[in-house]
This record gives structure tokens, sequence and C-alpha cells, in this order.
């Protein structure tokens, strides 16, 4: 398995603001960096990674990649924008999904069905001069950076919430998220993982993370892990169950939620940082958060 020596990670949306003159909202965008290679993890819900991306000195032309972690608006809303800039610059990417990532999702609420799904289609994605690639598999998209395909369950409870709804094969059925996945890097001190959302739940994420890197350790967890609902005799199991894997540095925001940050830096003095556009993490012989 190759090994990634350095990994930049650069917070472009989130639910939460980290520098003067950004904006937040309900969403989430990653810019991983590893040598020349830049690699996009969602992109918000709306044009806000662009603008956020400007104010940061961020070159969002030099991505080559783009990686959907499911097919979420919150995540999704922002790709043909990202794509309509991209082509502008004279960039033709690769979008890697799920299968999944691509049908209409829904939100069942009192009054009605609401459309949470993607707005660009596939077509939508190739006449935007990117290439789409789907895969249930785990894929190198740039030297030595995942995904990590689609998340077996069964380790763990999963965070899909019960209103969620996919229309499959013309049926409107409830959406598990098999489309759920995230990024991971093999570093010498340790698998770094970078995840969108984590519907798949945060015990099977990690689980297969180590399974798929052959590493037992967790050098870094960063992004959004779909806490929201857990209650606190849950969360203390979690975070017990993580100090087998001799975690380093979490870096969490977007779903996670305040009370399971507040357990997680309890039981991780130190480690633990909430995430934020702006923030700014250095993977090297140390894990610098700024």
């Amino acid at each position: 398995m190759p090994v990634v020596n350095e990994l930049r990670i650069t917070t472009l949306v989130d639910n939460y603001v980290g520098r003067m003159g950004l904006m937040a909202e309900h969403g989430s965008s990653m810019l991983i960096e590893s040598g020349d290679s830049a690699v996009l993890l969602d992109c918000g819900r709306t044009a806000l990674v662009l603008a956020n991306a400007r104010k940061l000195g961020v070159d969002l032309g030099r991505v080559e990649a783009i990686v959907l972690s499911h097919g979420h608006i919150d995540h999704t809303g922002g790709l043909a924008r990202v794509l309509r800039y991209l082509r502008s610059r004279g960039r033709r990417v690769k979008v890697y999904a799920h299968p999944n990532a691509v049908e209409a999702k829904f939100s069942r609420e009192d009054t009605g069905l609401r459309s949470i799904g993607m707005r660009l289609t596939p077509d939508g994605v190739r006449e935007l001069g990117a290439d789409l690639v789907l895969s249930e598999e785990p894929l190198e998209v740039a030297p030595g950076i995942w995904t990590s395909g689609e998340i077996p369950r069964g380790h763990g409870p999963e965070a899909v919430e019960k209103r969620f709804r996919a229309r499959r094969d013309s049926t409107l059925c409830e959406d598990h998220l098999p489309d759920d996945q995230f990024l991971w890097a093999l570093t010498p001190a340790g698998t770094v993982v970078v995840s969108g959302c984590c519907h798949a739940g945060l015990e099977n994420s990690l689980y297969h993370a180590v399974c798929i890197s052959r590493n037992p350790r967790l050098r870094l967890v960063a992004g959004g892990l779909h806490l929201l609902k857990r209650e606190e005799h849950e969360l203390l199991s979690i975070t017990k169950g993580l100090r087998a894997h001799a975690p380093g540095s979490f870096v969490i925001g977007h779903c996670t939620g305040f009370r399971a940050m507040v357990a997680f830096s309890n039981a991780f003095p130190g480690k633990v940082f909430v995430n934020a556009a702006g923030v700014k993490v250095e993977v090297g012989e140390e894990v610098k958060v700024s």
C-alpha cells in the first residue's frame, strides 16, 4: 500500500466558520492535497465553496479529482458551479461517486416529499466537461489517496434517518445510503480518514478504514461524523472502542453535533478540534491544526 508522507487538508465549507471574512452553510467541502495532487471531497450546498476558496487564497484550478461522499444536496449542490469554474480554467476532472449517489433522493416530511438529492444529472456532469466514475469499490483518485468504496455495515449502528427515501428502479424506497463513502490515505504513523457525513455509521466506517488500509492506527479522523442523535452512553462506548486504535487527532464538524464533540474532547484531551470553514490541517511528522 503506497504511503503518503505529507497531507494538507483545508476546509472550504462547513456549518461553522473559523476565520473572519468567510461564510458558513449546512454543508461540507474539504480540499485534500498531497505533493502536486489536489482532491476535493464534496462541494457544499451552493457556490459558497468558490467564494470561501477565493478568500482563503486557495487555487481550486489545481483540483484533478472531485469525490462525492454521498448524493445529498448539502454535499453536491455546489458541484455544477465548481465544474463550470474548472472548465473555465481548462481543467477536465474526474468526478468519483458510488452508483447510488446519482439516484433521486428525498426526505419524507409532514408536508410531503422534499427533494434532497443531486441537482446535476450524470449527463449534466459530462456536459460540464467532467468524467463521471461510478464505483462501489475503493479507487485511488490521486497517488496514495483513496475512496473507501461502499462501507460494509454490521459493526455498529448506522447513522441513517428513517425519513430518507430514494427512487430506485422506478420505486420509492427507504434509503440506507449505500453511497456513503470517505477518503483515506496511509501515512507512516497511521491512517488518515476524511469523512463527509458518515451515514454508514462511525464504527462501521472506521472498522472499514482499518481493514482496507491494513493498519490498526488511526492517525487523523476529520470531517462530519453524524453523531447528532447518539446518547451519552453510546458516545462513551464509541470513544472507549477508539482507544484500541491509538487515535491521533480529531478535526470534526458539520453533522457531528456539540454533544459528541464534548464527549470526544473529554475522552481525548488536547486531540480534538472543531472543524470549520478556514481550518487547515497539516499532516507530516506531526498533525498541526490552524
